[in-house]
């Protein structure tokens, strides 16, 4: 039976529930976790976050927040991957000589990942196939933020597992999954119903990666590589946002 390495940051808010109710059902499939830390320089790290924050809004961000703060045991991928009894390895960075030994040590056959660090093309071809999950359908709707600039740009919600390349989100895809959602959903509304989906879209993904399969669509977008939205951007998306719940009814 093939086993599988997840490669994560250490983002417990947005992965720590899919992370355990995958493992809950398949992690004698998982040989290992291996976290990483983002390596966004902290000026970036910041401005990464002031887009997400006026993406989302005041009165979103606190409710969101609110919730995560107030609830009981909360979850995260390390006690979520020590209940199932799969090792976690902290690591700081998918292109050290630390995680290509991990990997070429043990018997993996292929890491699933959903880290934000690059991998270089030499470690690509020191540890295998390395498959990447991406909140937007690839080819197309590459790069940062990309549920933000489907809604935008009206193009449908789309998880995509691709094989990781030299090329960012330039891999051949394995997998997409189409994503039911509303012209009243939020970026974060959509982010939630993609991260229940999660454990669904990882067990599929293994299963045509072990028939040597694939199931992938076509759509006719164009294509972007989405950049960090701008004021002007995130105001637009906030006007149509507001118009679309405004004219549900």
């Amino acid at each position: 039976m093939k086993r599988y390495v997840l490669a994560l940051n250490p983002d417990d808010f947005l992965y720590a529930d899919a992370v355990e109710r995958f493992l809950k059902l398949h992690s004698a499939r998982i040989d290992s976790v291996c976290i990483f830390p983002s390596q966004a320089n902290v000026q970036a790290k910041r401005s990464h976050f002031l887009a997400n924050l006026r993406i989302l809004g005041v009165s979103e961000f606190l409710k969101i927040s609110l919730a995560w703060v107030l609830r009981r045991n909360r979850p995260s991928i390390r006690k979520a991957a020590q209940k199932y009894g799969v090792p976690v390895f902290e690591m700081k960075s998918v292109n050290s000589e630390e995680f290509s030994r991990h990997i070429t040590s043990r018997s993996v056959f292929t890491i699933l990942n959903i880290c934000s660090q690059i991998y270089k093309k030499e470690t690509l071809n020191r540890i295998g196939p390395v498959y990447n999950y991406h909140g937007g359908y690839v080819p197309g709707n590459a790069g940062r933020f990309p549920v933000f600039w489907a809604y935008l740009k009206g193009m449908p919600q789309v998880v995509t597992c691709h094989r990781v390349s030299e090329v960012i989100d330039g891999g051949a895809p394995l997998l997409h999954v189409p994503i039911q959602t509303t012209l009243q959903d939020s970026v974060w509304q959509i982010t939630e119903k993609m991260m229940r989906r999660f454990p669904e879209i990882i067990e599929r993904s293994m299963r045509l990666i072990d028939e040597g399969k694939s199931e992938t669509m076509s759509l006719n977008i164009p294509e972007i590589y989405g950049p960090r939205p701008t004021q002007k951007d995130i105001a637009l998306y906030r006007e149509l946002l507001f118009r679309n719940r405004s004219t549900r009814h």
